[in-house]
């Protein structure tokens, strides 16, 4: 009220907003979040000084977001501003290990323990074998009891920092995608779980996997080295094997071999992919730094990243355009007129327009 006294004009109310409501709650939120009842409260007072305490707005909050033009005014949006400082929680959750702070590692272990318990029941409560919820399948809950599944009431929910973190992991579709992965990606993700499957392991006996994790120590695809095919092979694999308590050797191969088969085949282990070796030459690079210094134009980067973590490979809004390899261009025709035009089907009728 204070500032209302001077009878700021709208742009002016809306510099005030900008510059106090969002100044003044950035680093807060950016340190321990901002919880949803905090938020609404916040944008009620923003609301009503932008309209000078009036009973009746004559615009309502989400129409003065939008850019001026759409129709707005350009309104500090507080909750996306909140989303993306979320999503650079998520960024140094993601990072490697050297880089990685430790309240992530930390984070590893109060998500794994608010899961359901028929996850449960499925890692037989060894949860060592979960990883985080962006390379595997599995969800936390929010919530100690909620939709789905048998709740787990002996959870307490996730933290604040945590529940927000993961929300605006799945309101944006953060998941590991990319056009070509690193051959050394596929073989660090850890197999179980696997998020980027495209068949069903339903058919996959449970002691099978049981006896993989258990005596195999399977964790990841590097670890399903292959055996002579034959159930009483005595290779010095299958001897070995057997020491370790596991009866059917060749069983536990051709499940591997199922749970591998069943990956899509982005993530597939020894899947062909396209020549990525281009990349610029010393000079051309000398030449870029020399662009950049004066503001000129460079020379296109042809090297495609590909870093050798699983979790490096995290991508936001991937549901507006999942990530695929390009498909080859159409074969095309040069315009004009042409006497004969070969078709692969001499059955194809061609309408041309001139």
């Amino acid at each position: 009220q204070r500032w209302d006294v001077q009878h700021p004009t709208i742009d002016g109310r809306r510099q005030i907003i900008q510059a106090y409501v969002g100044g003044g709650t950035q680093y807060l939120t950016a340190a321990q979040g901002m919880p949803p009842e905090i938020l609404k409260r916040i944008e009620k007072l923003a609301l009503d000084f932008f309209w000078e305490y009036k009973r009746s707005h004559t615009v309502d909050m989400a129409t003065l977001k939008l850019p001026r033009e759409e129709g707005g005014v350009n309104l500090l949006d507080i909750e996306v501003r909140n989303e993306a400082i979320y999503l650079t929680w998520l960024r140094d959750y993601c990072s490697s290990s050297s880089d990685r702070p430790a309240w992530a590692f930390v984070a590893d272990e109060i998500l794994k323990r608010t899961t359901t318990l028929e996850l449960q029941d499925s890692t037989e409560g060894n949860t060592d074998i979960l990883t985080n919820f962006l390379e595997q399948s599995w969800c936390p809950m929010l919530n100690p009891v909620e939709r789905g599944g048998r709740p787990n009431l002996q959870a307490t929910g996730l933290p604040l920092e945590l529940k927000l973190m993961f929300s605006v992991a799945k309101k944006h579709s953060v998941r590991l995608d990319a056009p070509f992965v690193d051959e050394q990606a596929k073989l660090t993700r850890s197999l179980w779980f696997h998020s980027d499957r495209d068949a069903p392991t339903r058919r996959i006996l449970k002691r099978h996997t049981r006896c993989l994790r258990e005596n195999h120590k399977v964790a990841h695809h590097a670890t399903v080295d292959g055996h002579r095919e034959s159930k009483s092979c005595h290779c010095p694999h299958c001897s070995s094997q057997r020491r370790l308590s596991c009866r059917n050797p060749n069983a536990c191969q051709r499940t591997a071999r199922g749970l591998v088969s069943s990956l899509n085949e982005k993530w597939t282990p020894d899947w062909n992919l396209p020549d990525l070796s281009l990349e610029l030459s010393g000079d051309e690079r000398a030449m870029n730094l020399l662009a950049e210094e004066y503001s000129n134009p460079v020379i296109f980067d042809p090297s495609f990243p590909r870093p050798e973590k699983p979790l490096a490979y995290a991508r936001v809004f991937t549901n507006a355009l999942k990530v695929r390899p390009s498909a080859p261009p159409p074969d095309r025709v040069v315009a004009g007129f042409h006497d004969e035009l070969p078709l692969p089907n001499p059955e194809e009728t061609v309408a041309c327009c001139g």
